[in-house]
């Protein structure tokens, strides 16, 4: 392991030219050593990311030949480093399968130049076996465990995943909510204000809401809950 270390995969640096026409920027947020080893499980967002990086700057750096012709460009992972005046890729985790990418000269998510398809049967893509696999796992983190999901389910729902206040995608959603983009105790503010929102649209339709999975998006307060609405 320690030679594999120094000779395959050593220090990551922000900033990667791997041609003359393309560059690579925010390359890693760290030397990546302990990413490199829990690629090989495919676990977690920073090693999804170190082995995209990895294997695209590697084709480009064996095939210079293919990239001759293009104009200079950048690849960065998220808009938040993206300089002005770039002409950029922007590549972000992908929606379902989540261990697939999206990359768009527009931007992440909504500014994508793709949509999301609900005409996509994603059930069938990510696969019966996994999903069940899933459908488990969010069993068995449930909190609190005496909530009905099996009641709460049965009839139409309203499902509200929260979102981080810190997160960048917020700030240019064009959703009402991003003023509150930054703010002290975001997390707090906008999980109050989509509840909120949703209740008023709702129309005595159920809502389930789920708090977000990342230590840094959780709630420091309990949200304050009408008739109707879940917190899980």
């Amino acid at each position: 392991m320690k030679k594999y270390k120094k000779t395959y995969w050593g220090a990551i640096p922000k900033e990667f030219k791997a041609h003359d026409n393309v560059i690579f920027k925010r390359f890693g947020r760290r030397s990546n050593w302990s990413s490199a080893t829990s690629i090989l499980g495919l676990k977690g967002g920073a090693c999804a990311k170190t082995m995209f990086f990895s294997m695209l700057a590697r084709t480009v750096h064996s095939n210079p030949d293919l990239f001759e012709s293009i104009p200079p460009v950048s690849i960065n992972w998220s808009e938040r480093f993206v300089d002005d005046g770039d002409k950029t890729l922007v590549v972000e985790h992908g929606w379902l399968p989540r261990s697939s990418y999206q990359i768009s000269p527009h931007g992440a998510n909504a500014r994508s130049h793709t949509q999301f398809d609900s005409g996509v049967d994603y059930v069938e893509r990510i696969g019966r076996r996994d999903l069940e696999h899933c459908k488990a796992r969010a069993q068995h983190f449930l909190r609190p465990k005496k909530v009905d999901i099996a009641g709460l389910t049965q009839k139409p729902f309203c499902l509200l995943p929260l979102q981080g206040g810190e997160d960048y995608n917020l700030k240019f959603s064009d959703s009402g909510f991003e003023s509150l983009y930054g703010q002290k105790g975001a997390n707090d503010l906008l999980a109050q204000a989509l509840i909120d929102r949703s209740y008023a649209e709702a129309q005595g339709v159920n809502i389930i809401v789920t708090e977000h999975p990342a230590k840094k998006c959780r709630l420091s307060n309990a949200p304050t809950l009408p008739k109707g609405v879940t917190f899980i």
